[in-house]
């Protein structure tokens, strides 16, 4: 049987409005909110006892493909222009 347990507990960051507005976009199409979408990622910190994703020094090449790619970004109008895009990187 799972037992409930109130959440008193409060997190605050600073963070770019770009990074949000997108990340929340990203996350409403998924049907998840900021505060899930945080809440799944520190159980997963918690449970695998790190950062649940490779974290890396990108090489020179990267890093010249992600300058060009933030040079010629867009700003989207709706979450499936934004989800569009993202896929059409794959």
């Amino acid at each position: 049987m799972k037992t409930s347990v109130a959440k008193t507990s409060f997190i605050r960051a600073r963070v770019d409005p770009r990074v949000k507005r997108e990340a929340e976009a990203v996350l409403r199409t998924l049907g998840v909110d900021t505060t899930s979408a945080v809440t799944m990622f520190l159980k997963q910190v918690s449970l695998r006892k790190g950062i649940p994703f490779e974290i890396h020094i990108p090489n020179r090449d990267t890093v010249r493909a992600l300058k060009e790619r933030l040079d010629g970004r867009t700003a989207y109008t709706d979450a499936d222009e934004l989800m569009s895009d993202i896929l059409a990187v794959k």
